[in-house]
């Protein structure tokens, strides 16, 4: 997108669009659908990226708009969301104890993660 820098991978309509793709797929397969957010990201680790061979880069800022705009197509077509992003960036262990490498959480992390979605779909998925 225009104003972007190169090294942002995807743009928010392309975002999007792949969503609506997604979707499509999604109503011919299920009606049980429960879409999970981003997990927050330790910028310091990934601004540059320090473990990719290519210039990535990852933001605060770009992760909340994505999740944005993740849980907004979720609510549009009735699917349950679990927002991670909520969940993590409230969590003040998650940056330093629960991300492997910035992005991707360690043991503690999908740890988190699982009881999270455990608890948002106990009760309508577990019956």
């Amino acid at each position: 997108s225009e104003g972007q820098p190169d090294f942002y991978v995807n743009s928010p309509e392309n975002f999007q669009y792949e969503l609506f793709t997604l979707g499509q797929q999604l109503r011919n397969t299920t009606k049980n659908v429960v879409i999970l957010g981003l997990s927050d990201i330790d910028e310091t680790k990934m601004n540059p990226c320090e473990w990719s061979e290519l210039p990535n880069y990852w933001e605060r800022s770009r992760v909340k708009l994505f999740n944005a705009k993740l849980k907004q197509w979720a609510e549009s077509k009735g699917y349950d969301f679990v927002d991670l992003y909520q969940v993590t960036s409230s969590d003040p262990d998650f940056i330093t104890n629960k991300l492997e490498d910035g992005l991707h959480p360690n043991d503690a992390g999908h740890e988190l993660i699982a009881n999270v979605v455990f608890e948002a779909i106990k009760d309508k998925y577990l019956k």
